[in-house]
């Protein structure tokens, strides 16, 4: 009897952790249905994205290690297999980064590092939006996915993944200018691989989704994006 109780216990705990788990779509998404009299309908979208709870409410990493203090913990020195040497970074008032290098790949390195620490979950979700991909990430329902997927073909008729495509295209031809980019993605993805799932900002333990490698691809489309951002409408104040 003991063992029995002991079984099903232990297939219960077992169940709830992959129940808990995983990311699961609970409801049905929109259909289109042709009544008696020929007449097109659509049934009522009920589809909702449920995130993994387990993770995402587990004390030690869930949700409750996003919490901010009032100074965040910032590192001020970089150690890391691609540095040639010591790199510093000083913090202002303001939280602005000051890099300290013996030489540029360093300090290019140490820039990608830093900025991804700040802004990861920005740069991400505008190189997506550039990229005409937001309905990968942010499409967990089909109404959401319906209106990402008509904005993102928006963007990519606009021709800025492609205008990214040719600005990585001519950077190639110039090797030291390449370099310097993928010196600055190598500090971005150290910063990512160096990211427990208790250290990924909210929104990724949100949407149950890992950040992508960053790539001088990435880069050229967060220029273009910007770039669009700041030209696309037809007057300033």
């Amino acid at each position: 009897m003991h063992i029995l109780k002991f079984l099903v216990a232990l297939a219960t705990t077992i169940g709830l952790i992959v129940l808990l788990g995983r990311s699961y779509h609970r409801g049905q998404p929109a259909q289109m249905v042709i009544n008696e009299a020929g007449d097109t309908t659509w049934t009522p979208n009920t589809e909702q994205f449920i995130p993994p709870m387990g993770k995402l409410l587990s004390p030690s990493h869930g949700f409750w290690q996003n919490a901010e203090g009032k100074v965040p913990n910032l590192s001020t020195s970089l150690s890391h297999p691609y540095l040639s040497g010591p790199v510093q970074v000083q913090y202002d008032d303001r939280l602005v980064p000051h890099i300290f290098a013996s030489n540029t790949k360093d300090a290019l390195f140490a820039q990608g590092y830093v900025t991804a620490s700040l802004r990861l979950w920005q740069m991400e979700f505008q190189t997506h939006a550039a990229g005409g991909r937001l309905a990968e990430i942010l499409g967990t329902t089909q109404t959401l996915r319906d209106i990402l997927v008509q904005r993102d073909q928006y963007m990519r008729r606009l021709g800025l993944p492609w205008s990214a495509q040719r600005a990585v295209e001519q950077w190639a031809k110039d090797p030291k200018r390449y370099q310097a980019m993928d010196d600055y993605a190598a500090g971005v993805n150290a910063y990512i691989e160096s990211l427990g799932y208790h250290d990924l900002p909210l929104f990724y333990k949100l949407q149950d989704y890992r950040p992508e490698a960053w790539t001088p691809l990435k880069t050229a489309l967060l220029l273009k994006y910007m770039g669009y951002m700041l030209t696309n409408k037809e007057h300033d104040f």
